[in-house]
């Protein structure tokens, strides 16, 4: 898509983020563990939260997880090719 839109900026994107990849690599990051480094708390997100009636600690209810939208605050989430323990 990018091609079609503006085809003189591919090859730049490309160079822009192979220096980014070397650079985060020359730190020891991944892409993955940066984005997860930037993402705020779940318990920082929420600050209130009811459970079956009663006021709860978010931290205790949500968990950080890494879906194709990034990383979100989840208290349900299965994974693609989780276990469902079935």
């Amino acid at each position: 898509m990018a091609e079609i839109i503006q085809p003189e900026g591919v090859d730049m994107f490309q160079m822009d983020m192979v220096h980014i990849h070397a650079v985060l690599k020359n730190r020891s990051f991944d892409v993955e563990s940066l984005m997860r480094q930037l993402t705020q708390p779940c318990s920082s997100l929420l600050i209130k939260c009811k459970w079956r009636g009663e006021v709860t600690d978010c931290g205790s209810l949500f968990t950080m997880h890494k879906t194709d939208a990034g990383f979100c605050c989840s208290f349900n989430y299965n994974p693609p090719g989780a276990s469902t323990g079935k």
